[in-house]
């Protein structure tokens, strides 16, 4: 190879060097670009999340207002009365922590509600084991009274 030829070669690979240069810097300002927009994306699909979130909540809470009113008006049950009834009644005892939607007793029975606006198989089964287990635990005396 000539030395006009390396010259030549010299300068074709500057010149291919200040073009690769100017894309990665017009990519770079584009990343850029991307990386604010999708901080900006993200910050309003978080705001949508807690929006469900908060609707969610809303909607269960209506939901256990509406069980409670409309099982208040006669308090009875499945053809069982009942003489009191608690909302969102809430017990600890050591490490265990439950909370029942709706309660009623009377002087033999016991009601437990758990009020969901979209009930799956999984909520009674919880119902059944869980929850029950655990207001057996918390409540003794009501059950054995």
């Amino acid at each position: 190879m000539t030395d006009d030829e390396l010259k030549a070669l010299v300068a074709s690979l500057a010149v291919s060097q200040a073009k690769t240069d100017s894309q990665l810097a017009k990519t770079d300002a584009q990343l850029a670009k991307t990386d604010a927009q999708l901080a900006k994306t993200d910050r309003k699909l978080e705001k949508i999340g807690d929006m469900l979130g908060a609707f969610g909540r809303n909607l269960g809470e209506i939901t256990e207002e509406f069980f409670f009113n409309s099982l208040g008006v006669t308090q009875t049950l499945g053809g069982i009365h009942y003489d009191f009834m608690d909302k969102n009644l809430t017990r600890q005892a050591g490490k265990l922590t439950d909370e029942f939607d709706i309660v009623m007793v009377n002087g033999k029975d016991v009601a437990i509600i758990e009020v969901k606006y979209k009930a799956h198989r999984d909520d009674l089964t919880k119902l059944l084991t869980k929850k029950y287990t655990n207001f057996k635990k918390l409540f003794p005396r009501s059950l054995s009274d």
